[in-house]
């Protein structure tokens, strides 16, 4: 614990995306238009919400993430600066492509729909690690780019850096990948080869050498598995407008309350509270504004009593 808490500050690899988001009364029927009441555009993906959410809590936050050279690359740069994350970029002088999501928001249920591809494009830069490396305490991944991810990770382990993986879903190189993971987050939608259950999910990642998994089921209660104990946490209910990035604002929130508490239960139950006021509102921006407020306002009561 102690050693822990020497370091300090987050890492995140992964994707990056230009997430272009529209809010709906009704999910569109084939071959028809429709006027969207709200969109946004801003940069998204798994890893990079993380971060932002991590940054915006308070921690400082490195984000390993292509962006290259593109018609949008300064967008996305400069979006990141504002939210306080710095990035690395390891291919920054190469003609690059962005990868673009497009999200419908669907009024009547909260639910969105999401677009997206993502060409299994090969990052050949040799980035140098000993130059990414700082003192973290804590590094998460998406399961992205795995020429990059794979090396990193090994990297974590052998510098004793804890590393976290978001499992969204099961991808090709997640089995490369948990060797060197000792905490996955997973989403419902996560599964394992030949798995059948939760169960089987849990016993497959602690076999893998996972210490702490916790498996989010939306509403329902969070498992929770501290090396093969299992039990469930309550979810706080909701209003939800918005289930956008509802899953890697969790992961970079529970980044934040690991770093600063470093009790695994307690970083879930409140990351489990953020994410759940995140699908309050539109979009994976707007929450923070009415976080900022409400924070302040409760600083302010204590401060009056």
């Amino acid at each position: 614990m102690d050693s822990i808490r020497k370091r300090k500050g987050l890492i995140c690899i992964g994707i990056n995306t230009i997430d272009i988001q529209h809010l709906v009364q009704k999910f569109p029927q084939s071959n028809s238009k429709i006027q969207s009441e709200r969109n946004e555009v801003f940069v998204g993906g798994p890893a990079t919400n993380a971060a932002i959410t991590a940054a915006f809590l308070g921690i400082d936050t490195d984000l390993v993430t292509p962006v290259g050279n593109h018609l949008f690359a300064d967008f996305v740069r400069k979006d990141l600066s504002i939210r306080n994350v710095n990035l690395i970029d390891p291919v920054a002088s190469i003609q690059w492509a962005p990868t673009f999501a497009s999200i419908i928001t669907d009024r009547q249920n909260g639910e969105r729909t999401v677009i997206s591809y993502h060409p299994e494009i090969k990052i050949s830069v040799d980035i140098q690690l000993k130059l990414v490396f700082k003192n973290y305490q804590l590094a998460l991944f998406d399961g992205f780019y795995p020429e990059l991810a794979i090396p990193m990770a090994r990297e974590c382990k052998r510098q004793g850096i804890t590393t976290v993986l978001d499992g969204g879903s099961w991808k090709k190189v997640t089995d490369r990948l948990l060797p060197f993971i000792d905490i996955a987050l997973c989403s419902d939608d996560f599964q394992v080869p030949r798995g059948r259950n939760k169960k089987d999910v849990i016993n497959y990642l602690h076999a893998k050498g996972v210490k702490y998994v916790a498996v989010t089921r939306g509403e329902k209660q969070i498992l929770l598995s501290e090396e093969g104990k299992i039990r469930k946490m309550d979810v706080r209910k909701v209003d939800v407008f918005d289930t956008l990035g509802a899953g890697d604002i969790f992961h970079g929130a529970f980044c934040f309350y690991y770093i600063t508490d470093c009790k695994f239960a307690d970083a879930i139950r409140k990351a489990s509270n953020i994410a759940g006021d995140s699908c309050r509102y539109f979009g994976t921006r707007e929450w923070m504004e009415n976080y900022k407020i409400e924070h302040n306002n409760n600083i302010n009561n204590i401060m009056n009593k």
